[in-house]
């Protein structure tokens, strides 16, 4: 391939994203794209990496829209792969492709971690065996890690090792600790080529482009390989371990994903990549390296920690599911003005209904598409009605990490959709790592918009789309906390006692009637935006949601409420009067059982009906239907009208039998007093006659 055309006697065409990318607009400029005809994606899971999936998306997209209007014979064949990809039917939906998933690795990988000397299972229950320091591997200056320990122990095995670095710094700092001992071990075992043997194995191309430091390097049985390296030099680092006269790399995580590297030991020297956490799919990737068949029978990893933090945050990793992976078209802003202007540029489109039918071909639109009915999952909607700012009361972040991991799977669903993470949850719960620290308005801007007013979200920040670009981890603990309250709230609305949801969440009553208010005020904000928007289906939703917020258990719904206690206790029945239902009875006047039992049926049908979730007919005219709106199970409502008033009655009668009851002791307790007063009266008399 020369530029961006391709030879005639061309087959196969072996480039990155960024060159695929351009090749493809080129064609589709030629009117030549016809030249291609399977397009085989590898690492597919490189479509959510935030600085080039846009890229492999936008490239995809335009494919998968070309597709659909040309005939079957000239359609491009996708071929898409990943080992990290755990929401493989998204893709295939949104490609139309048929779904392949194997679990099979013809060489097992065993996970570890170490904690000084012992190596943990990957739940940190179990020590499999402890390290024993030899004299060569203790005369090791700095290696407080035991690097070479384990290093060693792979070498006598006739093994490769990959140490994984959490910098290009600490790369070579590793490589210059470990070359000496490393050369002195294959001397050992008659292992080593000097230099100009070495020399004669770098392909005549590259021996101008390869500095002979380097080689020198090389000749020791060590190398490091990251960004820093010409290609040249890194290409010669791979081809020497492949051919294992190098038995040790010291790389960055740019070696975790496309290289096939026969690796029998893996070692991650850190929980950090770079400035940022470890990912589950990075920590994946570079065990992946691990084990390649047709190299080894066996294989392991081993993450090393150094203090109960990170072993603690290590077994998490270890234990987690892989993350969903999203597209990241919107993200900063690029990805979807790129996709724009190319799509303009190679005239694929060329009118805004054409535009329009393009950017359905994106994962982007294809994912939010499938996700528009998980706003009725009840934790979803009350998040919406969750205040994002404002809240005073301190998250506890190890309580919120047990709450997460007893999630439903659909709650998990939810929280993948709004970016909600296990490992920042964690993050959080660490000692020393702003633990317990409350969120309120003023903590969350004191450092870095400090605002002396309160006056409010909306309007100290006039362009939040450039405040989140500047400020992502904030927005990141906003989000988080504002779940946080989500949770709150759910089991507030749940009919759980608020003396138990303030000891379940370590705030006092004060705290929680302000969270009430702000939600109730809130709330009432975005179902009046609905309202105005005119987007009936969310209003119709989040208006019965808003009702459930307001009609929070106050001190004057406690004896309707004896109702639910009556049904439950005595008849086994639950749900038949909950706090909305008994705010609704409430309302409409009926303020105590006395009233209810005497109340009609029609009456308290009326004002149950308030509260029922409304079930709509779908029809043409959509939106007048509701506007209108229809109520469904009438005659359900009118028979648990009467049960409450019969079970009201019941109350009653008992009521009025234990104030009997406690009329007539009184009235026995008067006779009693008032015949010990007779008695006492003719013992004075008594007493004053035999005076006399």
């Amino acid at each position: 391939m020369l530029g961006c055309v391709i030879r005639e006697d061309t087959s196969l065409v072996l480039c990155t994203i960024e060159k695929a990318n351009q090749l493809i607009n080129r064609l589709i400029e030629q009117n030549s794209l016809d030249q291609i005809k399977t397009l085989v994606i590898d690492e597919l899971h490189m479509i959510g990496d935030p600085s080039r999936g846009f890229l492999l998306e936008l490239m995809l997209s335009k494919i998968q829209y070309i597709n659909e209007h040309i005939s079957v014979d000239n359609k491009i064949q996708i071929i898409a792969m990943s080992a990290t990809f755990p929401n493989l039917k998204d893709i295939a939906d949104w490609l139309n492709a048929r779904l392949y998933i194997t679990n099979f690795r013809p060489v097992e990988v065993k996970e570890y971690i170490k904690f000084g000397n012992d190596i943990l299972s990957p739940d940190c229950t179990q020590v499999i065996r402890k390290i024993t320091l030899n004299n060569q591997t203790s005369q090791v200056r700095f290696d407080r890690l035991g690097l070479f320990q384990l290093i060693s122990e792979t070498i006598n095995d006739k093994g490769s090792v990959l140490v994984f670095c959490p910098s290009k710094d600490r790369c070579e700092e590793y490589c210059q600790m470990m070359m000496n001992h490393v050369q002195t071990l294959l001397e050992q075992l008659g292992q080593r080529l000097n230099f100009d043997q070495i020399k004669e194995y770098i392909p005549e191309q590259y021996r101008e482009e390869v500095h002979p430091l380097f080689i020198k390097l090389m000749e020791k049985g060590a190398a490091y390989h990251h960004s820093g390296l010409t290609m040249e030099e890194r290409e010669c680092v791979e081809l020497f371990f492949k051919q294992g006269i190098v038995k040790v790399i010291f790389c960055t995580s740019t070696l975790a994903a496309g290289v096939n590297l026969p690796a029998k030991r893996v070692i991650i020297t850190s929980m950090k990549q770079g400035m940022s956490d470890l990912t589950n799919i990075q920590y994946k990737q570079m065990i992946g390296r691990a084990g390649r068949y047709g190299y080894d029978t066996e294989a392991d990893s081993i993450l090393v920690v150094q203090n109960a933090n990170e072993k603690k945050k290590a077994m998490e990793l270890l234990n987690r599911k892989l993350e969903r992976i999203d597209s990241c078209l919107d993200q900063e802003g690029k990805g979807l003005s790129r996709i724009i202007l190319e799509a303009v540029g190679t005239k694929i489109v060329q009118n805004s209904t054409m535009m329009k039918q393009f950017l359905k071909s994106t994962l982007l639109f294809n994912q939010y598409a499938s996700q528009k009915m998980i706003l009725w999952n009840e934790l979803h909607i009350l998040y919406q009605m969750t205040p994002v700012s404002g809240i005073t009361f301190r998250v506890q972040w190890d309580l919120y990490h047990r709450i997460f991991r007893n999630l439903t799977p659909n709650e998990l669903q939810i929280c993948q959709q709004i970016g909600i993470k296990e490992d920042f949850i964690v993050m959080f719960g660490m000692p020393g790592g702003q633990r317990n620290q409350g969120f309120s308005r003023d903590v969350i801007f004191n450092s870095q918009n400090p605002i002396k007013e309160d006056i409010g979200l909306a309007s100290s920040i006039t362009d939040f789309k450039a405040f989140a670009e500047v400020n992502k981890e904030l927005i990141t603990k906003m989000r988080h906390v504002r779940f946080y309250t989500t949770l709150l709230l759910k089991d507030l609305l749940s009919d759980e006692k608020q003396e138990d949801v303030q000891q379940f969440y370590k705030i006092t009553q004060g705290e929680l009637q302000a969270f009430q208010q702000k939600c109730s005020a809130f709330s009432s904000m975005v179902v009046t935006f609905c309202h105005e928007l005119k987007w009936w289906n969310m209003w119709n939703i989040l208006n019965q949601y808003m009702d459930r917020i307001n009609f929070v258990i106050q001190e004057e719904l406690e004896e309707l409420l004896q109702v639910k206690q009556f049904f439950e206790k005595c008849i086994q029945i639950k749900n038949v009067i909950d706090v909305p239902k008994a705010r609704a009875i409430y309302e409409a006047g009926f303020t105590s059982t006395y009233h209810i039992s005497k109340a009609r049926p029609a009456d308290i049908m009326k004002a149950l009906q308030k509260t029922l979730v409304i079930q709509r007919q779908y029809s043409s005219n959509i939106e007048e239907m509701f506007k209108v709106g229809t109520t469904e199970h009438s005659s359900a409502t009118i028979t648990k009208a009467e049960e409450i008033i019969e079970a009201a009655k019941s109350i009653q009668r008992k009521k009025n039998l234990k104030k009997a009851r406690e009329i007539l002791k009184k009235k026995q307790e008067w006779l009693k007093q008032q015949k010990q007063a007779e008695q006492l009266n003719a013992s004075k008399q008594q007493q004053q006659y035999e005076m006399i």
